[in-house]
């Protein structure tokens, strides 16, 4: 073993302030809202919480009051009536158009076998609107994109922006419903949506085209990839961008963590990938819907998944359609897959979708305070929360645990004055992989060499004091 010096200590204190200040201390990139309608853990956050509101209708209203030149909008389901909480979008709407700005609405005929109610109330003003042709359902294929454009072709570049989710516009889906969205503000980013927006319009003019394509008589995206603010997102329409793939590739990029928000999962493609990367090393927890309880994917996960896996069957809906990877390992490429994009064949291969992929620890961890409130709700062992002690100045600080990444052996150090010394190593589900306590000793070294890389925590227990440290293998 390489002897300990001070000099060694003094560069394993560096590099440990430096690995925990760059994780636990990215800032949100400004141009990237996240917004979710049931409380998220922000016990597990690193420093950025999302937005959290029953009120999404709001923030679609004001993103719609900011529109200078256009606003497009295609959104499977709008159920509303004069004076609830949704029809703020249609008053938005409505005088937006009566500013001169271009209005275009793109809607499926039914929603669930419901009629779009909250149209009439476009009644008599200057928007535009256009249904998606035979897109009912029936024939196996719908629109189902929830996505709004604002000010795509702005001269003023900062004025573009672009929301998703998987909100369906009506009451349940506002405030019961579990959802999410995501805001983001990006020209070239929001011109790819609108080119996506102007196939199934018929072209770029104020009133629909006589030709417009939907489902499979799309073509495929020019652009998947692109760079918000320093942040990569990549984003795939369906069916011609391949978002089955897409997701699958998601799946895969997971060294140690993976978890996962669903409504409607059947790919026995991507459950087969996940039970590859829990199998090869990867911890995490999965939310399915009731929607998808007995799937050939629920089946096949309840059995490598266990109590890691709850199905959702309270009385609302869990309509989230997000998956997050790595969200607690900076070395790794912390990834949110989101937007309106069911797991099954018909969302990949028929009906209109989007899933965007965004690249940012920031983001998955909000994405994970969110998932680990939702899997704590329905009885999952809730996350452990990261309550760091990052640094060891041998005059202030209690505890020392060193170093941090590690390989093999952990240093643990302590000011107990011969104090019982009780160390506790677990993993993110808070599971329990290694226990030792020694009496009267400051002193520690634990060998970690057989665990997995990947994220933990160890809890230090001296006397009646306890301190939590996260550790990266």
């Amino acid at each position: 073993m390489k002897q300990f010096t001070i000099k060694n200590f003094a560069k394993t204190l560096v590099l440990v302030v430096l690995i925990a200040f760059s994780f636990n201390a990215k800032a949100q990139n400004p141009k990237i809202k996240v917004y979710f309608n049931h409380h998220p853990n922000n016990a597990v956050s690193t420093g950025t919480n999302p937005y959290y509101t029953q009120y999404f209708q709001d923030t679609v209203a004001k993103l719609i009051d900011s529109a200078k030149y256009s606003v497009d909008i295609a959104q499977y389901d709008y159920t509303s009536s004069a004076g609830d909480l949704l029809s703020c979008i249609a008053t938005a709407c409505k005088n937006a158009a009566a500013r001169g700005v271009i209005v275009r609405w793109i809607y499926n005929n039914t929603a669930n076998g419901t009629p779009n109610s909250g149209l009439s109330e476009l009644s008599g003003s200057r928007v535009h609107t256009e249904s998606a042709p035979n897109q009912t359902g029936g024939n196996g294929y719908i629109m189902h994109n929830k996505f709004v454009v604002i000010d795509a072709n702005s001269p003023d570049s900062n004025q573009a922006i672009i929301s998703t989710s998987s909100f369906d516009w009506s009451s349940s889906m506002a405030s019961d419903d579990y959802n999410n969205m995501v805001v983001i503000q990006n020209q070239p980013l929001a011109q790819d949506y609108d080119s996506q927006f102007n196939q199934m319009w018929g072209g770029s003019d104020s009133i629909p085209g006589a030709s417009p394509k939907f489902s499979t008589s799309k073509t495929p995206s020019a652009v998947t990839s692109f760079t918000v603010n320093g942040t990569p997102i990549d984003v795939f329409f369906s069916p011609q961008d391949q978002a089955g793939t897409a997701l699958t590739n998601v799946v895969n990029s997971a060294n140690d963590g993976l978890y996962f928000g669903i409504y409607d999962f059947t790919m026995s493609s991507v459950s087969s990938a996940m039970q590859s990367r829990y199998s090869s090393g990867a911890t995490g927890f999965g939310i399915m819907d009731q929607q998808s309880n007995g799937s050939s994917a629920y089946t096949a996960l309840t059995s490598s998944m266990g109590a890691n896996l709850k199905i959702y069957t309270g009385s609302y809906i869990y309509h989230n359609k997000m998956i997050c990877v790595d969200p607690n390992n900076p070395t790794s490429d912390p990834q949110v897959g989101c937007g309106s994009y069911n797991w099954t064949s018909t969302a990949s291969f028929t009906s209109d979708e989007n899933f965007m992929v965004i690249h940012d620890a920031t983001v998955a961890n909000e994405y994970y305070q969110s998932l680990c409130a939702d899997f704590a709700s329905l009885g999952g062992v809730a996350c452990v929360a990261g309550v760091g002690i990052e640094k060891y100045d041998l005059g202030n600080q209690q505890v020392a645990v060193y170093p941090n990444p590690f390989m093999d052996a952990v240093n643990i150090n302590v000011k107990n004055a011969g104090e019982t010394l009780s160390v506790k190593v677990t993993d993110q589900l808070g599971k329990v992989l290694i226990e030792n306590t020694v009496n009267q000793t400051d002193k520690m070294q634990l060998n970690l060499g057989a665990l997995s890389a990947g994220v933990y925590f160890v809890t230090v227990t001296t006397g009646n004091n306890q301190y939590t440290q996260k550790l990266i293998k």
